[in-house]
């Protein structure tokens, strides 16, 4: 091979190492940072700061027709595991099934992780939060505290809880605070109070969720929980299929109890019937 044509090709192979490097590298500027940050987001706490926004902050601006801006951290877009939590279907109480490649799996604890495994790509391009950081505004502890003493947290291992939901609350007031000025700049990226509606919604959700992170209200929910005189939820589920039970027996009882009565009674009345009868005949004899 003449030595013009073999550094021809070495310099072609160079450059196709080099190419092929250069788009790693821009695959992991776009894509890297964002499968490491749904591998380190917490997904149950997001689940559950997810329920909190779709339940009372979405219906608050839809009634208003407020849109969120982009910069929102609530915004659907922004959210880096959303397109993954629709990917997850539920069959039936012990299975769920990935909508991308259609496993199944006997718990959804499995599905996420094999979510964060296999599929941590499939998020949106511009999806940069985790909503389980939200977790501080949006109440999810005491949520979770009220799960755990529901008795709905089975299949939950703890270290997806972010904290041990049977210790004691221990509340800084200047920590709060700090959580408490941080939740009101998030309210005042996502509602400006630039007209009514957004004026509205800024003030609406600035007192149900900023004015609320005191160390009072804190350790009142905490007893709230403690001297709850709610029954755990395996008991009231025995309550209730037992008071249940008691009442359809004492329908039968007084149904079967009618019955006999009026049986009784028509009885009776033939009885009377069939006397009289046989007096009126007597007398004509």
């Amino acid at each position: 091979m003449p030595v013009s044509k073999m550094k021809s090709s070495i310099t072609f192979l160079l450059i196709l190492v080099v190419l092929q490097f250069y788009l790693s590298c821009v695959n992991a500027a776009l894509y890297g940072g964002a499968e490491s940050s749904t591998a380190s987001c917490n997904r149950f706490r997001s689940r559950i700061a997810r329920n909190v926004i779709e339940e009372q902050i979405f219906p608050a601006a839809d009634d208003v027709e407020y849109e969120l801006p982009s910069d929102c951290p609530f915004a659907r877009d922004n959210d880096i595991l959303r397109l993954q939590e629709l990917s997850k279907k539920e069959m039936w109480r012990d299975q769920w099934r990935c909508t991308v490649c259609s496993k199944v799996f006997k718990s959804e604890h499995f599905l996420d992780k094999h979510l964060e495994n296999k599929h941590s790509s499939h998020i949106s391009k511009n999806a940069t939060v985790c909503l389980a950081d939200m977790c501080d505004f949006l109440n999810c502890d005491n949520l979770i505290r009220q799960m755990h003493y529901d008795e709905a947290l089975e299949d939950v291992p703890i270290e997806n809880l972010g904290f041990d939901p049977t210790a004691p609350i221990i509340c800084k007031d200047h920590v709060m605070e700090r959580k408490k000025l941080a939740c009101q700049a998030v309210m005042q990226r996502c509602f400006p109070p630039d007209n009514e509606a957004t004026k509205y919604l800024n003030d609406l959700f600035d007192r149900e969720f900023c004015q609320r992170m005191t160390c009072s209200n804190q350790n009142l929910a905490s007893l709230r929980q403690a001297f709850s005189p709610r029954l755990p939820f395996r008991l009231r589920k025995k309550y209730y299929i037992f008071a249940g039970l008691l009442i359809f027996s004492v329908l039968i009882f007084y149904s079967v109890f009618w019955y006999l009565r009026r049986g009784i009674s028509a009885s009776s009345g033939d009885l009377r019937r069939l006397r009289g009868s046989f007096r009126s005949k007597s007398k004509r004899f």
